[in-house]
């Protein structure tokens, strides 16, 4: 077999009715010698593991590890594949999407010409009724634009649609143990020590929409107020250091601000330091209306409690 160049990092839980699909098109790839494909179960309680089981055993010659763990959310399983990826390149997969056969080498194909750090593609949403969109992404010049974008919420951050090299996710990285908005905070590190990315503007990676998106307003109001902890405990993890973080910080702590009077004020008695420093943020940091707008609203209210 080639040497690995891609490491492909599966994490599952509860996902027995989709892991099927989702590894039929990962170990069908067209590039599939150059890859290893790591699954990490993470304390599944559901039939997954025997689904995925069932799959792996008509492709023997796949170069796979299945690794289990107890369960400690999203973020720290992707954590588990990467200690034990040995690829040029990390690609981040959701168990419950699914790839087109040819995504790997498209990828892989940009990432080495171009000489890059990061290349991503465009997207399918796929809902359950059957209907699709195709969402895009715009070029960008490096990956401090593209961090720029998502980190003031102007583009999404996903991992699951990029090729990263994986020399990038450094020892020291913060990674989330919240699985809400984990892809942006593990981004937001990564994006900054990298530099050069492309873009393949073909829809290669499909993503299942309905699942995540049908949460009722109590979710919504729980999983707002867990992404605002996520970027607190980042900012705490970083915090009296050289960050990669520090541009974002003004963004940031409006956003966490506004998540906490909105959703959950006990935030900022977990986290102390935002009362002081969302109040030190001038209005003229934040380049978008909304966020003035949020920002002049969170000042107020602290002002008032």
């Amino acid at each position: 077999m080639s040497q690995v160049k891609v490491s492909v990092i599966v994490p599952f839980y509860g996902v027995e009715p989709y892991i099927g699909r989702c590894a039929e098109s990962l170990l069908r790839q067209t590039a599939w010698q150059d890859c290893e494909f790591i699954f990490v179960d993470d304390g599944c309680k559901d039939g997954s593991l025997s689904v995925l089981q069932g799959v792996l055993a008509r492709y023997p010659e796949r170069r796979v590890q299945v690794i289990r763990k107890e369960n400690g959310g999203l973020p720290q399983a992707r954590l588990t594949g990467l200690k034990a990826a040995s690829g040029i390149y990390v690609l981040h997969v959701d168990s419950d999407d699914w790839l087109e056969e040819n995504m790997v080498e498209e990828l892989l194909k940009a990432i080495e010409g171009a000489q890059a750090d990061v290349a991503y593609c465009y997207a399918y949403h796929e809902y359950e009724d059957g209907h699709r969109k195709e969402k895009k992404v715009r070029a960008y010049a490096d990956c401090q634009a593209y961090a720029d974008a998502f980190m003031c919420f102007h583009a999404g951050a996903y991992v699951w649609n990029k090729l990263i090299r994986r020399s990038l996710f450094r020892q020291e990285l913060f990674f989330p143990t919240i699985g809400m908005h984990e892809d942006m905070v593990l981004l937001a590190q990564v994006f900054l020590y990298a530099h050069t990315c492309v873009r393949v503007p073909q829809p290669l990676y499909h993503y299942r929409r309905d699942r995540r998106s049908s949460i009722s307003n109590v979710q919504k109001a729980e999983r707002d107020a867990a992404s605002a902890r996520n970027f607190l405990q980042l900012i705490a993890y970083w915090r009296g250091r050289k960050s990669p973080i520090d541009r974002f910080l003004p963004y940031l702590y409006a956003y966490c601000g506004w998540k906490a009077i909105c959703f959950s004020p006990s935030i900022f008695g977990e986290f102390p330091f935002l009362r002081e420093e969302v109040m030190q943020v001038p209005g003229s940091a934040m380049s978008s209306l909304k966020y003035r707008y949020r920002l002049f609203k969170v000042k107020r209210w602290l002002k008032k409690h």
